[in-house]
C-alpha cells in the first residue's frame, strides 16, 4: 500500500485550497503530518489502499515514511487556542452542526483552482482567533463525534513542537539552518517527559484563553 504525500503549498490561496479540496476526499487514509529530513519539508502523508491519479499528491517510499518525524498532537491548544485561523470547506462543516448544533459562523465565497466557487467557513470566531470548537478540555468536534470528523486543514496542520521517530517521542529544541532552509532539531524524550511538557502547553494556553475569554464578557 503506497503512501501520498500532499504538495506543497504555494501561498496562492486557489491552489492551495484546491490541495485541500482534493485531500479531504482522503481523510480516513490520512496517516499523519511528517518531517522528512530527505525532503526538508513538513508535509501530510496518506496511506492509500489504490493508485491515486489526483495530481495534488506525489507517492513517497514506505522506507522514507518510516525513518520520518510524525508529528504528535498532545490537544495542548497551541493551534486551536491563539489566532487558529481554522476553516472548513461547506461540506465538511455541516454534517458537525447538524450534530453539534447550528452556531453563527461566517462564510465567503472562494475560487478554487480547477474546481470554481466554493462556500468557506470561518471557524477563527472565538477569543484571540480561537476555533469555535475549542474549548479548554480540547476539541469539540473530536470530544463529541471523532477524530476524522475535524475538518481537512485542523487534520493535516500540526505545530512541530512534539513528534514521534519509530516509535520514540521527541521534542523540538531549535532550528537550524542547512543550504539556507529551516531545519527542525529533535531531541529523543521519554514518554514521561514529553507528558510533562505537554501538560505545561496546555496550562499556558488556558491561561491565556480565559484570560481573552474575559476580556470579550465570556463567562
Amino acid at each position: 500500500m503506497p503512501y501520498y504525500a500532499l504538495k506543497d503549498p504555494t501561498g496562492e490561496e486557489s491552489y492551495d485550497l484546491f490541495l485541500l479540496y482534493k485531500a479531504r476526499k482522503y481523510k480516513s487514509f490520512f496517516v499523519g503530518t511528517f518531517y522528512l529530513p530527505g525532503r526538508g519539508r513538513l508535509t501530510p502523508v496518506f496511506k492509500v489502499p489504490w493508485e491515486v491519479s489526483d495530481d495534488v499528491f506525489e507517492v513517497v517510499p514506505s522506507s522514507e515514511v518510516e525513518d520520518a518525524y510524525r508529528m504528535l498532537c498532545v490537544s495542548c491548544g497551541r493551534c486551536c487556542a491563539l489566532n487558529s485561523g481554522a476553516f472548513a470547506f461547506g461540506d465538511e462543516i455541516a454534517p458537525v452542526l447538524e450534530k453539534l448544533g447550528q452556531r453563527d459562523l461566517p462564510s465567503r465565497e472562494v475560487r478554487v483552482h480547477r474546481v470554481g466557487t466554493v462556500k468557506l467557513y470561518e471557524l477563527a470566531v472565538g477569543p484571540g482567533g480561537s476555533c469555535a470548537f475549542y474549548t479548554p478540555r480540547g476539541c469539540e468536534i473530536e470530544l463529541k463525534l471523532s477524530w476524522r470528523s475535524k475538518p481537512i486543514i485542523c487534520l493535516v496542520h500540526h505545530c512541530s513542537l512534539f513528534a514521534e521517530r519509530r516509535g520514540e517521542p521527541y521534542v523540538k529544541v531549535g532550528v537550524k539552518r542547512v543550504g539556507g532552509r529551516p531545519v527542525p532539531v529533535y531531541r529523543r524524550v521519554t514518554r514521561s517527559e514529553l507528558e510533562s511538557i505537554a501538560e505545561r502547553e496546555k496550562a499556558k494556553v488556558r491561561v491565556i484563553y480565559r484570560g481573552l475569554a474575559r476580556g470579550r464578557g465570556a463567562r
